[in-house]
């Protein structure tokens, strides 16, 4: 009965998130295609919702309004490259009132490197234009606070010129003297000087400027259309009337509370409002961002302050440049408010297509196709466990596809919170510390009993274990947006050195035990780190090297390998591999911090492969964790020393391992006093840093202090070193795909935002809102991980034509190898067999007949990836 109902709770746990993930898809499809058919893309929102995410009644951690929530999609910081790639050899026009300079003077500051705003700002005149070139970006202000201005009109001729191509010769020319540089965007707001100035005839001189815009604005294709077309130029040019603003109508001067009166206000949005649905683009979000939060408003009760403005600025520029940049720019994807997303280019296309066919598991091989595909790549396509693996990851990939590359899922921005923070890392928490167990030290040899030895310093459940921490805290960290927070961002930076010390030290216990530097071990360890981040690359149009991890871990195990490969005579000697591992740390220092090195590897990467490095970004993740992956191998080169010199006899040992057996116990309990005061230590002196910059440079020198100190901790006494979390050893093992699909599933905007089924409109607050889509959306986020994590084992296989099943091959991330890297590899009085790894000259088909898989997959499945890279930059 124990064994059935196991059997069903797998059963069940296999097909239950897949049933949820396809509801998950089905109902947010439906609501695409039949609730937000009037605005697929986000555009309406962008312009008329929206509301402070950190705002005072929220308790927000840092300055509040500073993050403005559109609902459903990421609304996007602009740079002055940015804004340059918009307008290109045009401009973006300012025309209006006090209240369109502010909006300019906020765009200024975007792209403003040398004060140019601070200093024009305060002195320049009332009634003065202005204009503001850097970098490309091309911004100007025409002061037209009647909105009838010379200048207007011409712009408007000319913007209705460009719409309409074919008017051309009908149009008069404009004079020779005048600047034809055309605008991108045109931003119009006025009204106060209306309701100020004209009295009675304020609403029908107003009532007639807006229809001269609105016929202009009129003669372009609706925003929709524009994207459903996928031009280069998204929404294509458009024309943005401000509403007029409310003011506060008891900070006004006297004699502007006489005329300045809400019937006047009311009457003029009102007008605008009827004008909207013939393509006169009017941002009412504006209104939101000064509703029920007077300290938004100046003293004068008619201006807005510096934040809202800014936010101002970035609206219109959503509006106007997503589509555009990300069809230019691509990744990162995080300026979703009115944007198609980029064509699908024809690699995807061409995957999708092969890979359709394995979206059938069961299907039978009826086909000459199939029968064609079973000869050539020697597989049964009825039940290959290849086949099953290639649905896994075809199933991931569209599903990466359509949450983080279309608009059928809703996208929000991160908010931080310290409540929430604690209260889902520690919820996960207790939830995993309730599946402790004790290590049952079974051999690797594959012995049927278990050994009597105790558990050793370290052992792969420890690993697993501390990864998972390690992984859990990231993921819930990537989740809040604590990257704002410093001491948070040390903890981090701390996860992933721990990481690498891990890989640096597993590796190089595999290598140091078996002897094993072959082709197939080197493969097989690069292949499963970098399978998943290659088949995101190409389906996700993102480059490789933006999966950091993978790459960097790819890095530094080329680097263990080639240490301890070159000169491996050497290895049986402490000292000369002392010397190996310090002689590999300074030339590594030197590849990373040498000018001119590190560009020149990425230029050869870029010349060769097509891949896109950024050599400064790799300095830093390179150089931040230098010396820690080398620490990792001393640590394994001791522990094999010292486990030698306390199992030999005392009389095989020279003086110093004599000593180190004889007072073994006094040396551990010195290591665990260190550690207890290394650790408070270094939080006391990570507190003292005032910002990360300072942190990152210390990094190098202290980080190993307490990661070291955690392992000797984690393994002072024999209770501890026997005992584990299952369910975070578990996630340990599957930390690779789960961070590297977080970035498409869990999170969304390429990691920058969080993803939402948002069939209920919520305000973005965790207990008000978002607990819904974490419920829903974490258990389909794991389940793929895992089924990607034994997929990628499987193509290993296929690849390899390994006989031994992959997944009794921990090749992720801290690369460990098997167990035997911590039970078999040491010498056991009860128990003598030795296992090998499967080399590639062993291995052989079922007929007995010489196996030439090897000798053609790997080169060929290498060549294909280059050869789709190529074609598709």
């Amino acid at each position: 009965m124990p064994r059935l109902r196991y059997a069903r709770f797998a059963n069940a746990s296999n097909w239950l998130p897949f049933v949820l993930l396809l509801a998950v898809v089905l109902l947010n499809l439906y609501r695409r295609l039949f609730l937000d058919t009037t605005d697929p893309y986000k555009c309406t929102a962008l312009l008329n919702n929206g509301h402070w995410l950190d705002s005072p009644d929220r308790n927000t951690e840092f300055h509040p309004f500073q993050n403005w929530r559109v609902p459903g999609c990421l609304l996007h910081d602009y740079t002055m490259s940015e804004i340059s790639s918009c307008n290109e050899d045009g401009q973006i026009l300012f025309i209006g009132d006090t209240g369109t300079r502010q909006v300019f003077w906020a765009a200024a500051r975007k792209i403003d490197q040398r004060n140019w705003v601070r200093q024009n700002q305060g002195r320049t005149e009332v009634h003065e234009d202005l204009q503001f070139s850097a970098g490309g970006a091309n911004l100007k202000f025409v002061w037209d606070p009647w909105l009838n201005s010379t200048v207007l009109k011409k712009e408007l001729r000319m913007f209705e010129r460009q719409s309409k191509p074919q008017q051309d010769d009908m149009m008069p020319l404009m004079e020779s003297n005048i600047e034809t540089r055309k605008s991108v965007l045109i931003f119009v707001g006025g009204g106060l000087w209306y309701a100020r100035h004209l009295g009675d005839d304020y609403f029908a001189r107003f009532k007639h400027s807006v229809d001269t815009i609105a016929a202009a604005a009129s003669a372009t294709k609706s925003v929709s259309t524009n994207l459903r077309a996928y031009g280069d130029d998204g929404v294509g040019n458009q024309i943005v009337f401000a509403p007029v603003f409310e003011p506060l109508y008891d900070r006004l001067s006297p004699s502007r509370e006489v005329t300045i009166t809400p019937h006047k206000i009311q009457a003029m949005n009102k007008y605008i409002a009827e004008q909207s649905p013939y393509g006169l683009n009017v941002p009412w979000a504006f209104r939101n961002m000064t509703k029920y939060w007077p300290e938004l408003v100046g003293d004068s009760g008619m201006h807005v302050n510096v934040l809202v403005a800014n936010k101002m600025a970035d609206l219109i520029l959503n509006f106007r440049c997503n589509a555009k940049t990300d069809r230019e720019d691509g990744f990162p994807f995080n300026k979703t408010c009115c944007s198609a997303y980029r064509r699908t280019n024809w690699v995807q296309i061409l995957v999708a297509f092969l890979f359709l066919p394995a979206l059938n598991p069961r299907k039978r091989p009826t086909s000459k196709t199939d029968i064609v595909l079973g000869k050539v790549f020697g597989i049964n396509i009825v039940a290959s466990p290849f086949v099953l693996a290639t649905w896994i990851v075809t199933l991931g990939m569209y599903y990466c596809f359509v949450t983080d590359r279309t608009q059928i899922f809703d996208k929000s921005p991160k908010e931080f919170s310290d409540i929430e923070f604690r209260s889902l890392l520690g919820i996960a928490a207790v939830a995993c510390l309730l599946t402790c167990r004790r290590i049952t030290s079974r051999k690797a040899c594959h012995c049927s009993r278990i050994c009597p030895r105790s558990t050793p310093f370290l052992p792969r459940e420890h690993s697993d274990e501390l990864k998972g921490w390690m992984q859990l805290y990231m993921l819930v960290y990537r989740y809040t947006g604590a990257s704002k927070v410093l001491g948070l961002y040390e903890a981090f930076r701390l996860c992933i050195a721990f990481y690498l010390f891990l890989s640096g030290y597993g590796h190089t216990m595999y290598f140091l035990k078996t002897k094993d530097y072959s082709l197939q071990r080197v493969a097989s360890v690069l292949i499963r780190l970098n399978t998943l981040p290659i088949v995101l690359a190409f389906a996700m149009s993102r480059p490789y090297a933006s999966y950091m991890f993978a790459p960097l871990v790819s890095f530094w195990f080329l680097v263990i390998c080639t240490t301890l490969e070159v000169g491996q005579q050497h290895n049986e000697s402490f000292w000369r591999l002392m010397r190996k591992i310090t002689f590999s740390a300074l030339l590594v220092t030197g590849f990373v911090h040498t000018k001119g090195v590190l560009e020149l590897a990425c230029a050869i990467l870029h010349f060769l492969f097509r891949v896109e490095v950024d050599a400064s970004e790799w300095r830093f993740h390179l150089g931040t964790d230098k010396y820690v992956v080398f620490v990792g191998m001393v640590v394994a080169t001791l522990r094999i020393r010292i486990a030698s010199a306390v199992q030999s006899p005392c009389g095989r040992l020279r003086l110093a391992d004599r000593i180190l057996k004889r007072y073994f116990a006094v040396i551990q309990a010195h290591m665990i006093a260190f550690a207890l005061f290394i650790i408070p230590g270094f939080w006391v002196l990570a507190r003292r840093f005032p910002n990360s910059a300072e942190y990152n440079w210390w990094m190098p020198y202290m980080s190993w202090l307490p990661i070291v100190s955690l392992v000797v901790l984690r393994n002072a006494t024999r209770f501890p070193r026997a005992h584990h979390c299952a369910a975070l050893a578990w996630l340990g093992r599957i930390s690779l795909e789960l961070y590297l699909l977080s970035h498409h599933i869990w999170l969304a905007g390429d990691g920058t935002g969080l993803l939402r089924i948002s069939f209920r409109n919520g305000d973005g607050g965790f207990l008000s809102d978002r607990w819904r889509d974490l419920i829903v959306l974490t258990p389909i986020f794991v389940w793929l991980a895992w089924k990607f994590h034994d997929a990628t084992n499987t193509i290993i296989a296929w690849i390899l034509k390994s006989e031994r099943p992959m997944e009794q091959i921990g090749l992720g991330i801290e690369g460990l190898g098997d167990h035997r890297d911590e039970e078999a590899l040491l010498p056991c009085a009860s128990c003598s067999m030795v296992t090998h790894f499967p080399m590639a000259n062993n291995s052989s088909t079922q007929n007995g007949s010489p196996d030439r898989g090897p000798a053609w997959r790997l080169p060929v499945v290498v060549a294909g990836i280059w050869l789709a890279n190529i074609l598709n930059t």
